[in-house]
């Protein structure tokens, strides 16, 4: 994944601890809801939650923290 600010050490270990599992399992799972082997709208909150669950609040967290310090520079 790459974007264009960089993570400092603290957020780099929060997104290597989560990242790989997240990936993975939306990969898995946006595969079963284009195949139709899940139905979107009776799996999607269930789907959610799982992501939430895995810790992608922090890794937004941490890409949030990276990214007000690029804007910071670039104002």
């Amino acid at each position: 994944f790459t974007s264009l600010f960089t993570l400092n050490t603290e957020e780099t270990s929060v997104v290597q601890q989560y990242y790989t599992d997240i990936s993975t399992y939306v990969a898995e799972q946006i595969g079963k809801f284009l195949t139709g082997e899940l139905d979107i709208d009776e799996n999607w909150d269930s789907y959610v939650e799982t992501i939430e669950s895995m810790g992608m609040d922090q890794v937004i967290a941490a890409y949030e923290s990276a990214g007000a310090r690029y804007f910071g520079r670039i104002s």
